[in-house]
């Protein structure tokens, strides 16, 4: 009797026990709705590369700011490209990806990215204004920003300021800033710099050849009429014969360019210069953070040197890649919330950082950025990056790029087997006929 008493309405121990039973069920019901309402979004990613600790410190305070989203890392260590296009056929695609400027055009092409740009310009305090416009322009297909730029960098001429001092030779930069750095003294120095043994195996060359493209450009020369949609490649142009004439002979009659790894002691190109075995190297931009951690070497950065054409100019190569979300995305909204915060002013101080690989495209971080003491002229890095070229400032970006490259074979001419004019007419009517056949529009 006393315990079906205790149970009646109105008694206080009923009133209780319907109290806790009743903050039992919201606890629960709150958190099965907090776990309902928790998300993980993949982040697919190159692995190995200088950002890793950068990027793991950024998704550490995104997710202390957003505590029902988690980010879970996938890195990709071989044939990133191939695995994304896979990936993002599947059901189950990375809520976010890296695209590579490369493969914009395909994406675009085969609608498989989110636009970014609506989004961007109507976040609030997002600054979109602030990013750099030619990565803007490169990460996008027909207006649509496929990719939100997270860093920006020049494929340029590294050398070894004390070589130079020592061989009484004005920087490369001083040149340039004067209107000189000219391909005739481009040689000058590299055959000044060049040292080798009485058996003629080198110990100090000259220079590294580095990208043939950019050097088509000093000379006024265009590998195709459009970078995005080519319809007739350009390689045997007369600027673009003399350009690889003049490689050529840098190679085998001066022998102050290096033909392979053979010229730098069996060593790559920045083990080379770290080493003094190179006196110019070209390297992106990453170069500088790698270089600035070798104590001994004291370095500077310069252009590519102006050909002798009527259009010969400075030229630098321009890189970039974003951010993106797959068109079939679990949680577009909170991938966007991350891409926000990733690339906002905050986010790309850590990255690409302020002593990191590539500058930032958000130019309210530039502000923030650290040069290593041992380079000459950080002052010249910006203007590098920004270099005017008429145009001709980034790669081949359309749909089947890898395609139309792998039918460029230039090897003949850096084994100085066949005449460059020979190989270019070869390779121009090649990729023609590939263009008729295939439409990159």
């Amino acid at each position: 009797m006393a315990r079906r008493l205790a149970l009646r309405p109105g008694n206080s121990a009923t009133c209780k026990l319907i109290q806790v039973l009743c903050f039992c069920f919201l606890l629960t019901m709150t958190t099965m709705a907090g776990q309902a309402e928790q998300i993980t979004l993949t982040f697919m990613h190159w692995s190995g590369t200088s950002q890793q600790e950068g990027w793991d410190q950024l998704i550490a305070e995104f997710e202390a700011a957003n505590p029902g989203i988690k980010v879970q890392q996938m890195p990709i260590s071989s044939d990133y490209a191939g695995k994304i296009r896979i990936m993002l056929a599947s059901d189950s695609p990375p809520d976010i990806f890296m695209l590579d400027m490369q493969e914009v055009q395909y994406f675009g092409q085969n609608d498989l990215a989110i636009d970014l740009r609506p989004l961007a310009e109507s976040q609030p305090g997002f600054r979109f204004e602030e990013m750099n416009r030619y990565a803007l322009e490169i990460m996008s297909y027909n207006g649509k920003l496929l990719g939100m730029p997270y860093g920006a960098g020049p494929n340029i001429y590294f050398f070894n300021a004390d070589m130079f001092d020592n061989a009484g030779i004005e920087y490369p930069s001083t040149q340039y800033k004067k209107g000189g750095w000219t391909w005739s003294d481009f040689r000058q120095a590299a055959m000044k710099l060049t040292h080798r043994d009485p058996d003629g195996k080198p110990q100090v060359i000259g220079a590294e050849r580095g990208l043939h493209r950019i050097w088509m450009w000093t000379n006024g020369a265009a590998e195709f009429d459009n970078m995005m949609a080519p319809t007739k490649c350009l390689y045997d142009a007369p600027e673009s014969v003399a350009t690889f004439e003049f490689l050529q002979n840098l190679m085998h009659t001066d022998r102050v360019m290096a033909v392979s790894t053979a010229d730098f002691g069996n060593q790559n190109n920045t083990s080379a210069f770290s080493n003094g075995a190179a006196a110019m190297i070209v390297r992106y931009d990453n170069g500088i953070s790698d270089f600035g951690r070798v104590q001994h070497l004291r370095f500077g950065i310069a252009p590519y040197p102006k050909g002798p054409s009527s259009g010969g100019r400075y030229a630098a190569d321009f890189a970039t890649s974003g951010y993106a979300i797959p068109k079939n995305a679990r949680h577009p909204e909170a991938s966007w919330k991350f891409i926000a915060f990733i690339s906002s002013r905050e986010g790309q101080i850590i990255v690409p950082g302020i002593k990191d690989t590539c500058l930032p495209t958000r130019s309210g971080a530039l502000v923030y950025r650290v040069y290593p003491s041992n380079l000459v002229n950080p002052d010249l890095l910006m203007e590098l990056t920004m270099l005017p070229n008429n145009g001709n400032r980034v790669r081949l970006l359309s749909p089947d790029q890898r395609d139309i490259n792998s039918l460029i074979q230039l090897n003949p001419i850096w084994q100085n087997q066949q005449a460059p004019r020979t190989v270019l007419e070869s390779i121009t009517e090649i990729v023609n006929n590939y263009l008729r056949e295939k439409s990159q529009k």
